[in-house]
């Protein structure tokens, strides 16, 4: 029986594509239909977001052990940044950290050449987390359905199509979609 390792990025990206598509079409809702539509109870995205969390935590583990560091990385944060959304509502300045952090990741991904695509998405779910912090935030103070609730829901949808393409691509190419343009990892 060969070993073979599983393919921890796509297990990544499927669970960030899931917890995307919660998180926004809750927003949107929310932003179109208004306050408490269909019976739908935060709760539930809150939980199905840790959940996710885990799993991309556990991911970015295996990206780890795979040697895949920037994998690593950029689930790690993508991870903290879904759980401390389920858990506190995720407030302003974690979100603006996590944000920060992800724009470094950008600024290492164009030093190691990796595919546009993939540098899109990054910025994608930076800015998903941004408005979602900003979202919380204004949630504090006034709770009505504002334009930060439509951003979100946007660059949410934005990044589960990303993460679904480049499933697809590596799924359907077998390649690395966070492979450098050099060839390396």
């Amino acid at each position: 029986m060969k070993n073979e390792r599983m393919d921890t990025t796509v297990l990544g990206l499927i669970f960030i594509a899931l917890a995307s598509f919660s998180y926004s079409l809750e927003s949107l809702v929310w932003y179109f239909v208004g306050e408490n539509a269909y019976g739908l109870m935060d709760n539930d995205v809150y939980y199905l977001l840790m959940i996710c969390a885990v799993v991309i935590l556990l991911a970015a583990i295996g990206a780890y052990i795979n040697n895949l560091h920037f994998e690593a990385v950029l689930f790690t944060l993508v991870s903290a940044a879904f759980f401390l959304n389920g858990w506190v509502t995720g407030y302003l300045y974690t979100n603006i950290s996590l944000t920060v952090m992800l724009i470094v990741l950008i600024v290492w991904a164009f030093a190691e050449k990796k595919p546009m695509m993939s540098i899109l998405f990054i910025l994608t779910v930076a800015l998903s987390f941004l408005f979602m912090g900003v979202l919380s935030s204004e949630w504090l103070i006034n709770d009505q359905a504002t334009v930060w609730d439509l951003l979100s829901g946007v660059a949410g949808m934005l990044a589960f199509a990303m993460a679904v393409y480049l499933v697809g691509k590596s799924v359907k190419g077998g390649s690395d979609v966070f492979k450098s343009g050099n060839g390396e990892e």
